[in-house]
């Protein structure tokens, strides 16, 4: 594993990714819950977590195909956060400036976090 010298490196490192992306996956998962109100969306919400934590598990582990599968949802989801920020600060937006700024800055790290994790696949610790 490449080792990074500075003060805040360590959110670069591969289980520092991974963990941010299974806590904003479980802070999505219960306030869509919670916002939706209805069975469904705790269901969806629920289940949303496991799967994306369970493939968070198998990466850390180096599975290949999780590896992959983390990558690609990665991308998605960080490219979603990023294109939410954007155009909410871009157009009169519901969502608070700080809200979409957060918003923005997590599709960044995720979207450059699956690029570190596409690097690193290979590599044994």
């Amino acid at each position: 594993m490449p080792e990074y010298d500075g003060r805040f490196t360590f959110l670069l490192r591969r289980e520092v990714i991974l963990a941010i992306f299974v806590l904003s996956t479980v802070v999505v998962g219960l306030s869509d819950g919670a916002s939706g109100g209805s069975r469904e969306s705790w269901t969806v919400g629920i289940l949303t977590i496991l799967v994306y934590s369970t493939l968070a598990w198998f990466t850390h582990q180096r599975w290949l195909i999780a590896t992959w599968a983390t990558i690609l949802v990665l991308l998605v989801t960080g490219s979603g956060y990023l294109y939410d920020g954007f155009v909410g600060l871009t157009h009169d937006s519901e969502a608070g400036f700080l809200t979409l700024i957060v918003k923005a800055l997590v599709g960044i790290y995720l979207s450059w976090g699956a690029l570190i994790i596409h690097r690193e696949r290979h590599l044994t610790e």
